[in-house]
């Protein structure tokens, strides 16, 4: 009784190049989160600005 294999197909791997649009899309609500979080913290420098400097 005889086992024939046959060699397993090698993976295709490729470097994606980046892309600025897919980058924003991908993370788009952490990245809304920041802004908001900086947008926050400078109103709350421009209110108190001895505090928070």
């Amino acid at each position: 009784m005889t086992v024939e294999a046959n060699e397993a197909a090698s993976a295709v791997t490729y470097k994606e190049t980046f892309s600025l649009g897919r980058f924003l899309r991908t993370n788009a609500t952490q990245l809304g989160i920041l802004a908001v979080f900086f947008a926050l913290w400078g109103l709350f420098i421009a209110s108190a600005p001895n505090t928070f400097l």
